[in-house]
């Protein structure tokens, strides 16, 4: 089985963090990171919310995703 390496650099203090699972904070200033794939891990809590409560769908006009890259090999 393959393993996977995420790598996430800090705008912050310019470090570049290495991790095989999700990298939520900056090893060397502590800065957060937004998790990986974040509006779609917003948007599927909010669906999951309007299916039991009768809620509006998710507004994606107004929350549009950040665009950057992400690499997994």
């Amino acid at each position: 089985m393959e393993r996977k390496q995420l790598f996430r650099l800090c705008h912050h203090c310019s470090c570049l963090n290495e991790s095989e699972e999700e990298i939520l904070r900056c090893t060397k200033c502590g800065k957060g990171f937004l998790p990986i794939n974040y509006f779609e891990k917003i948007r599927n809590r909010v669906q999951q919310a309007a299916k039991e409560g009768g809620a509006e769908e998710f507004p994606s006009a107004i929350f549009s995703p950040i665009n950057g890259l992400i690499v997994f090999w």
